[in-house]
Formats: structure tokens, sequence, C-alpha cells
């Protein structure tokens, strides 16, 4: 015998089985207008218009009313409908509905199918796809069917969904309440996870800080019949972070047991179901961290993705991601200048760095700076090349999690001169900081020009004031003495 599968759909999770009714899974409603009606009697094997329509919607209690079968109208135990999820049907070309015989097999098959969780039928042929349906309001359905058995397997998990909804056969007809059906209603339902991830507001702001990322989710309920088996959240962080961690894994605040593997920046939390805090409803929060060590382009992307009943991480077998989240730094370039030649640079001139009251403020020069020296690299004084260029590797300009900063332009920062090169003034006072905004990425030139103006050169010996006035007092001395000897020589000629 042939039995048609696919890759996806042997992936699907294990569950209850739907079929013919009789789960409570299956109902009937107001048919389509082309559709045979719901009648006793014999079975019409004339039918060419069958149909199968399915309702996808959110678990919210699995042993709550499933709905009503004789008017569809859905249980307390649906939550919101599902649109994307695909749904594919076969038909069970091996079992023949006008043979009494294979009747008898089709509620044993059923059960196997639903048991096993893998989109076929052991010792069962399948015919041609049907092709897939994807649910829009929540609906899918699959038209113009003739009297059969049909296997039908979830072979597209809607977004959010980490595992798939168990495959089921169904039958046109489907015998229920001494009615035949031929407008089939099934309501396979899906568990729907939602994982969130933010950045921490950093208390860091250079290369060489730690960025923490937690990651959140909500323990939902699954289907009726199954149960939690393993639950895992999994992040790879960036290759610019080092030291990759775990710092905590908590549910509803406690901590809660769990093992992490993975390599390098590779960490897999698999958290203990077995744990008592592990409980439908509880919130799992996971806070992962690493260490900036480079600055590449400055963005520094991040998601995490949650896996259930899928320790072997299959993503073929349904996972859950967060929303991809980003931290941006950006590098820092200084150039100091001759004030007299600001084509001249000055080697040898010492910086810092600090952090401004508003970091975000439209003009940096409207704010000041405040705390200590920042450190980059380990670093904290910086100081000017040959060229008089000073490059700060990187310092933190925003994220995608935290207002006001959340995704800005630039951060305002402050330069501060605690050294000028030999020869030149060293600022002293408010004078000392110079503002400047540091954008996301390398700098492609000076994001800010510091002039030094030199010292003032102390007077000449001789060249003026009490100098001056030597020369001259030496000068008036010579020439009165000149003058007195040319005198007493006179004199002494006469006489």
């Amino acid at each position: 015998m042939t039995v048609h599968t696919n890759r996806g759909t042997r992936a699907l999770a294990a569950g209850g089985a739907l079929a013919l009714g009789l789960t409570g899974l299956l109902a009937a409603t107001t048919t389509a207008a082309n559709a045979t009606d719901a009648a006793p009697g014999n079975i019409d094997t004339s039918v060419t218009d069958g149909e199968i329509i399915i309702h996808k919607h959110e678990t919210t209690d699995p042993v709550a009313d499933a709905g009503n079968p004789k008017t569809g109208a859905l249980g307390s135990g649906f939550g919101e409908a599902i649109d994307g999820a695909g749904f594919t049907a076969w038909p069970i070309t091996s079992i023949d509905l006008t043979n009494g015989e294979d009747w008898d097999d089709v509620s044993d098959l059923a059960a196997q199918v639903g048991a096993s969780g893998a989109c076929e039928v052991p010792g069962e042929t399948l015919g041609a796809s049907l092709g897939e349906q994807i649910t829009a309001g929540g609906l899918a359905t699959f038209p113009g069917l003739t009297v059969g058995a049909y296997l039908v397997c979830e072979t597209t998990l809607p977004a959010n969904a980490a595992q798939g909804s168990a495959p089921f056969i169904v039958t046109v007809p489907s015998p229920y309440e001494g009615e035949w059906l031929y407008s089939v209603h099934a309501f396979p339902k899906n568990t729907l996870n939602v994982v969130e991830k933010e950045v921490l507001p950093q208390d860091g702001y250079g290369i060489g800080s730690t960025v923490k990322f937690p990651v959140t989710t909500t323990i939902k309920p699954l289907a009726e019949g199954e149960e939690y088996t393993s639950f895992i959240i999994a992040d790879t962080l960036d290759s610019r972070l080092i030291n990759a961690q775990v710092e905590s894994v908590t549910i509803d605040g406690v901590d809660v047991a769990h093992t992490v593997t993975g390599t390098g920046n590779q960490k897999i939390v698999t958290i203990d179901v077995n744990d008592p805090a592990f409980k439908v409803g509880g919130k799992v929060e996971v806070v992962f961290s690493g260490v900036v060590n480079e600055l590449g382009d400055g963005g520094i992307e991040n998601t995490a993705t949650l896996f259930v009943n899928n320790p072997e991480l299959d993503p073929n077998k349904g996972n859950v991601p967060s929303p991809e989240v980003t931290t941006k730094w950006g590098e820092l370039e200084i150039s100091k200048v001759d004030a007299d030649d600001t084509t001249k640079g000055l080697q040898g001139a010492e910086f810092e760095v600090y952090a401004a009251a508003d970091p975000y403020a439209a003009d940096c020069s409207t704010t000041e700076p405040t705390g200590d020296p920042i450190s980059v690299a380990g670093e904290t004084v910086f100081a000017s090349n040959a060229t008089g260029v000073i490059e700060v590797a990187g310092l933190y300009v925003t994220d995608s999690s935290n207002d006001p900063n959340a995704d800005a332009a630039a951060r305002c920062y402050f330069v501060k001169e605690t050294k000028a090169p030999t020869g030149f003034v060293t600022p002293t006072g408010d004078a000392a900081y110079t503002p400047v905004a540091v954008t996301a990425g390398a700098s492609s030139s000076a994001d800010v020009v510091v002039e030094n103006t030199k010292q003032d050169v102390p007077n000449l010996p001789l060249t003026g004031g009490a100098g001056q006035a030597g020369l001259i007092a030496g000068g008036l001395a010579l020439i009165a003495g000149g003058i007195a000897a040319a005198t007493l020589r006179r004199r002494k000629v006469q006489a």
C-alpha cells in the first residue's frame, strides 16, 4: 500500500483524534447552499458536494465545551479565530464506505492517527492531495467531496503556534444523532504562544558594557489530551557580544529548575516542566546577557525562540520566535587642532567622555555633562595620535525597547579635555567640556573638533619695561661721563 506523507506534516504534535463527530470536535451547522443536507436513512452514495469545514481557534480551556455538534456554535473552550493555518486533506482510497465492513475499521484508524501524531494512516493508501487550504477568519473548507474517508493534517502552522493540531480522519458523511452529515465541521485547536523580548536600560555606555535581553512568555493550555513534555527558550547572541550568559530563569518571579546547554553564544534554556512552579498561566522570564566587544555597523540584533514539546529544536516541528530587538552603538571621533591653524592636528591631548543629563536633547549644547567618566573597553582616558585624532571605540546610542530613546538617531555626550598638548593651554571649568552627538556605526569623519591655543610666552629679557629703562639710564650715564671727561681735558689744555 502507498502512504503519502511529507516532511512538514510528520512534525505535527500528537493529540486527541478528530473523527466521525464522536469526539465532540466535529459538529453540524446549517449547511452551505450547495451541500447535501443532513438526512437519516441510507447513505446517498451519489453525493458530489460533500465538504469538510475547518474552524480554527485558539485553545483557552481544553476541557471546556468543545462546541455544539448540531449548530456548530463554538463552546467556551475556544478563543480567537486563527488565520494563516494551512490544512491539507487526502482521500483514504483503500477504505470504501459503501462497504459496511470498512466502516468497522474507521474508528480504530482515527484513534491510531491521533495518537501517533504522524500525518499517515498505517496500512492504508492515500490518494492525491486535495491541496492546502489556509484559514481566513478562522475557516478553511474542502468542497466538492464524494463519499469517503479523508485524512486531514495541519501542514502550515499559524504564527505563534509552537504545536500543530493533531491529524484526524473525517468521513463524508459522518453520523450524528441519527443523521448523516455531508457537510462536516471540524474544530482542531491551536495553542498560540506569544514571546516578548526587550533590551534592558543600559547601566554602562561604552564598549565593554553588558547588554541584557529579558525574554518572557506565558505557559498556555494545550489541547485536550496533550501535556507539556519540554519547554525550551533558546537564544544565539550576536557574534559582537562575548561572555554570553543566562542571568536568571523564573516563573512568576520565582527561580525555576532548568538546564543551560549550547556552545559559544548559543544558550538553550530547558525549563523543568515537573517543577511545581511550572503551571498553566505562569509567566516565564529568561534573561540573556552579553558583553559588547565590537562595533561593526553599530546595530546588534537579537531574537529568541520558544520550542514547546520539541526537545530536538526541530524547525519543522513548530517554534515561536520573539520580535527582533536591537541595541545600537556608535564610534566617537575627536579631532584635536591648533586654533591658529585648524589644519594642524595636535598629538598628546587627553580626553574623558561623560554622559549627558538629557541624552536625547534636540541640541546637545542645551544639556550638561553628568556622572563619572565613561569606561570604553576598560579605558577612561583617550589620547590624540600623531594626526590629532582620538578614536573612542564605541558608545551606546539607542535601542528598540526603551523610551524616550527607542530608535533615536543620536545620543548626546560630552568630551572633556584633561590635558593639552605640550605648549598649549588646558581649558578649565565649563570650557573643558564640549558637547557631541554620537550616531550609530563607525565615524566617517570627526564628530567634534576641539581647538587649542598656545601658551602665553614670557617677555624676552631687556626688550621692554624695566629693561628698556635700564638701557636708557645706562646710555645717559655714558653720555654724561663722556662730556665730563671732555671738559676736564679742555681745562688741562688751557692751563
